[in-house]
């Protein structure tokens, strides 16, 4: 089987504005925005960290620590330089005359440097600190950076200078060598510095070693003991050790990071993780076009003015049951589909999968949609897992169970005759679930078409759940209608009947119990998303109507319990909730009802444990949206946004707040989800420029 690695977008923040860099904090990460403001963020939620209170000025920065961060910006009245301290919130601000043409952050201050207004081709340097600092006179320099309190510059004159020096006392620099052409950065080692050129880079030492790479370096950092330099089409990584270089056909860079002997470079199309200077993995970025990474304990990736809190994962195998028949012996056939697809961009994958159900065991070839196909017998529950044949992928896992009774099975001509002697003339069978089929019956006196739900008891189980079941169709009745009095949003709910079984001639065989509801003409959304052809104002219609729904539906106390496509009916193109109080039903039925069943693709993370809450509908709904603006489907019970699906719903005006939104409603912990109150109240918001209201 292929072993394709992908990024997993765990968690999608907007931050409404252009980032400039990101940095690994505790359990996160920290992102300086184009207004100076800072933001934490990790895989459950963003908030504002701290703020440098530059606004909108255009500003330089350096946050070469990561708990420190200095900026300057200039304007008529000069050049004002701030460093704020993340850990302890300190921050000190301080105005000069001088022109700056650089600063980096340090541990006693503010280090700057810039042209000195004495003479031509003369300089300073000087440190800010929240006590004073001081500055000295130097050749006009191109560059400098230090290492704790060990300073390197560059004059423009060539010449490489060395010092040390404190919070009190200014370097007294000592020159070490000469570099000709131009110096674009100082990279600081622990007992030495790597100089970079346009093509050349040159490592300090008693005998100074230089690399000619013949193209522009567009690109340099070093971590642990290797140093990476980019050109536009490969990549040279350098043992600062032994200065022997290995080339990478890496195409271009945008972003190296890392942490002792592990680095990670992003380019145009993956993450390439080096592991003491060999190639370990290369990790796919689905197409996402990011421009910076930062390793943490996962990753940090910006890309489209989204943030992304990802990680790294393998191809997930899902699997979903179908009953197929049941036998008059009592065992249950059911189709078991196995899937496998990448988290990120949803591509097939190859190869063969073992289907385990006891001492038996099954082999498969997925096809070219990634999908296998099994039949599968059983008399009893019984415990059924489908892995890859060779890999490490995790097997998807299912528990087969006879149903208690045949399924009753009607067809057109049969008649439903009700407890009055009414009697309805079955027209077709709707669709089916786990909780029960439903069919088109005609009521012939009222002339009126109703959908009818037929329920898999007979009236013969425990009667106080029955009874019990029967008051909560009828509580779920009375809430349709209320839910329904100043704008339509639910199918309405008639209660449970129970009925006999006829054909045309009266001849009769048995009783059955049915869920009555209103007939809706119009197909469902399901059908609309297949088509692939709604215009985008009319998905943002239905997505804003849904979260509306969903939220009146949670103010009454109800959960769906099973929200899919499939149960959303669409009346002149408006969203009706139907099947909704399912969870209910369950409840109060107990076990004379089978083991409450979510459709896999749309279930919560928490459904495999039989917790069903309001926030599950939640999850649901986000997994519906994805669905409704892309057509694709995210692997079930998990907790990404594919990055195949962001980069079409980012292309919506007000998209990026929408994947910061749905990848909230999908995250793995409910409590960690928005309400649908919050859900309905922000999508009107971010959608505002199409939505339009539409009353029925």
């Amino acid at each position: 089987m292929e072993k394709l690695l992908e990024v997993q977008l765990k968690a999608l923040y907007d931050p409404g504005e252009k980032v400039l860099e990101i940095k690994s904090y505790k359990d996160g990460f920290l992102a300086l925005t184009e207004s100076s403001k800072i933001l934490f963020f990790n895989q459950v939620d963003n908030l504002q960290f701290g703020d440098l209170g530059l606004g909108s000025r255009f500003f330089h920065y350096s946050w070469e620590k990561n708990d420190k961060i200095a900026t300057f910006y200039e304007d008529s009245q000069g050049t004002t330089i701030t460093m704020l301290n993340l850990n302890t919130g300190e921050k000190f601000s301080t105005h000069i005359s001088d022109k700056v043409s650089g600063i980096q952050s340090t541990d006693y201050g503010v280090l700057y440097w810039g042209p000195s207004k004495t003479g031509l081709f003369k300089g300073y340097i000087a440190l800010a600190t929240s006590s004073g600092g001081w500055s000295s006179e130097v050749p006009m320099l191109q560059t400098a950076s230090c290492w704790g309190d060990i300073l390197y510059a560059v004059a423009y004159n060539g010449k490489v200078y060395k010092a040390r020096f404190t919070s009190t006392q200014p370097p007294a620099f000592s020159e070490v060598t000469s570099i000709s052409g131009r110096v674009k950065k100082i990279i600081p080692l622990e007992s030495t510095a790597f100089i970079i050129g346009t093509n050349k880079a040159t490592i300090l030492g008693p005998q100074p070693k230089t690399l000619d790479l013949g193209e522009e370096i567009l690109y340099a950092k070093a971590v642990g003991k290797w140093a990476f330099l980019a050109t536009a089409n490969y990549t040279i990584l350098l043992d600062l050790d032994t200065f022997t270089p290995i080339r990478l056909d890496t195409g271009r860079v945008f972003d190296i990071d890392g942490y002792g002997e592990t680095a990670y470079i992003l380019t145009s199309d993956e993450i390439i993780e080096l592991i003491n200077g060999q190639v370990a993995r290369r990790i796919s970025l689905g197409g996402l076009p990011a421009t910076i990474l930062r390793a943490g304990k996962d990753f940090a990736l910006y890309f489209f003015q989204i943030l992304a809190y990802a990680t790294v994962e393998t191809p997930q195998i899902s699997a979903v049951a179908k009953l197929v028949n049941v036998k008059d012996t009592g065992e249950a056939i059911y189709e078991v589909e196995a899937l496998v697809k990448t988290p990120s961009t949803l591509k097939p994958v190859s190869g063969r999968v073992t289907l385990m159900i006891g001492d038996e065991v099954i082999e498969g070839q997925l096809d070219e949609a990634g999908r296998a196909t099994f039949r599968v017998e059983v008399r009893e529950s019984a415990k059924l897992s489908i892995a890859p044949a060779t890999g490490e992928l995790k097997p998807a896992e299912l528990v087969l169970s006879p149903p208690k009774k045949k399924p009753t099975e009607l067809g057109k001509g049969d008649v439903l005759v009700r407890s009055d002697g009414a009697s309805w003339y079955l027209q077709e069978k709707l669709g089916s679930g786990g909780f029960g089929t439903v069919y088109r019956v005609l009521d012939p006196i009222l002339e009126r078409s109703l959908a009818v739900k037929i329920l898999p008891i007979t009236g013969e189980e425990n009667a106080e759940k029955l009874r019990s079941l029967l008051e909560e169709a009828w509580f779920l009745a009375q809430a349709s209608q209320k839910l329904n009095k100043e704008k339509k949003i639910v199918v309405e709910m008639h209660g449970i009947e129970k009925f006999t079984i006829a054909d045309l001639t009266g001849s009769k065989r048995g009783t059955i119990y049915g869920l009555v509801m209103e007939y809706v003409e119009g197909g469902s959304l399901a059908s609309l998303i297949s088509t692939g052809t709604a215009p985008i104002e009319l998905r943002i219609n239905i997505a804003v109507a849904l979260a509306e729904a969903l939220a009146r539906l949670h103010s009454e106390g109800i959960v769906h319990g099973d929200l899919k496509p499939q149960n959303v009916l669409l009346r002149q193109n408006r969203p009706l909730l139907t099947d909704f109080g399912t969870a209910r039903l369950f409840k109060a039925a107990g076990e004379i009802l089978p083991v409450l069943a979510y459709t896999p693709a749309y279930a919560p993370p928490e459904a495999l444990a039989k917790t069903i809450t309001d926030k599950s509908d939640v999850y649901s709904l986000g997994t519906m949206l994805i669905e409704l603006f892309t057509g694709e489907l995210p692997a079930p019970q998990s907790t990404n946004i594919p990055a195949k699906a962001v980069e079409k719903i980012r292309r919506i005006k007000g998209g990026n707040a929408l994947c910061d939104l749905i990848s909230r409603m999908r995250r793995e912990k409910p409590e960690h989800r928005p309400s649908s109150q919050q859900v309905y109240e922000e999508i009107a918001r971010v959608l505002s420029f199409h939505h339009k209201e539409t009353r029925i």
